[in-house]
């Protein structure tokens, strides 16, 4: 069942990879751009 699961996420991860990159690159960049923010989430999460 593990497999199984395993599986299905490495083919939902490759069908929304080019979005996924995107989203990131987003966040990156916004995060970038607001120093308070980006302090907040590394030293909170």
């Amino acid at each position: 069942m593990g497999v199984l699961i395993f599986i299905v996420g490495l083919i939902v991860t490759r069908l929304f990879d080019t979005q996924i990159v995107q989203v990131t690159k987003y966040i990156v960049s916004h995060l970038a751009n607001h120093k308070k923010i980006r302090e907040f989430i590394m030293n909170h999460l």
